[in-house]
């Protein structure tokens, strides 16, 4: 028996281990979905590329493609059927930073302390800008939103490393510009709203006053800056509050439209 299904969520690696939290959206935009289709998916790297493939079968079998310890960034996600492979959610990467979610993730605005040991050339205070690089001597611009200062300190190391021996970088998150999201639309009071913790869109639409008579609440869009792009979720408010699909966790830097 078919079941249509939408991808709203996907959660991240967490000690090795692979977490997939798959949630059912509004029948009308779903995507027809047989039991013997297998799930495949892709985590890219910082350029976009396909750095490896984990295949799971209907019975939960895994296997992996490619070098399972390799580096990514984001994951996206794919159909198998019957060989022919077509993208969930069209194929978009749907998360900024395979990390814990409870770590502090960069976004624009921030203000990052860039130090290589002993090479003041190469040290200095940069702003992240609204497109989420930053600008580097040596490497020009390097994306640094939807990174750890973890993730962004290995990827300098890694950078720095073809021009100079053992640069030995640091990354500290100076000032914090970026926790806040946006709500626009038909709310209470549209604007934008610090993040003071994990925050989720009911929690969020709370915040901005609820909705107004004329919301749309089955088709409410948050609109994801990631990097790998931007990425656009679609989300039933009313299934939500019903306790038929979990409450969405919300990045920095997101924005919810409600129409």
């Amino acid at each position: 028996m078919k079941t249509k299904l939408r991808i709203f969520a996907v959660a991240a690696l967490a000690a090795g281990a692979l977490a997939l939290a798959l949630a059912y959206a509004a029948d009308q935009a779903g995507i027809m979905v047989s039991g013997a289709d297998v799930l495949v998916v892709r985590f890219h790297g910082a350029d976009g590329k396909v750095a490896r493939t984990l295949r799971v079968q209907p019975n939960g079998a895994t296997a992996w493609e490619g070098d399972a310890n390799a580096k990514a960034d984001t994951l996206s996600l794919w159909l198998d059927h019957g060989g022919v492979v077509s993208p969930l959610g069209g194929g978009a990467a749907v998360e900024s930073a395979l990390s814990d979610p409870n770590e502090f993730v960069i976004g624009p605005g921030d203000v990052l302390d860039i130090n290589a040991w002993k090479k003041p050339d190469l040290s200095r205070q940069v702003p992240v800008r609204p497109d989420g690089r930053i600008s580097l001597p040596l490497l020009g611009d390097v994306n640094a939103a939807g990174r750890t200062a973890n993730q962004l300190r290995d990827e300098l190391n890694a950078g720095f490393g073809r021009f100079v021996n053992s640069p030995e970088v640091t990354v500290t998150v100076a000032q914090v510009h970026s926790y806040q999201v946006f709500v626009q639309g038909q709310v209470g009071h549209p604007g934008a709203y610090p993040m003071t913790g994990r925050t989720t869109l009911v929690q969020a639409i709370g915040l901005a006053g609820g909705f107004t008579q004329f919301a749309a609440t089955r088709s409410i869009a948050i609109m994801r800056q990631t990097t790998a792009g931007s990425q656009r979720l679609e989300v039933n408010y009313d299934r939500i509050v019903a306790g038929k699909t979990p409450d969405v966790p919300l990045r920095p830097g997101d924005t919810i439209v409600v129409p």
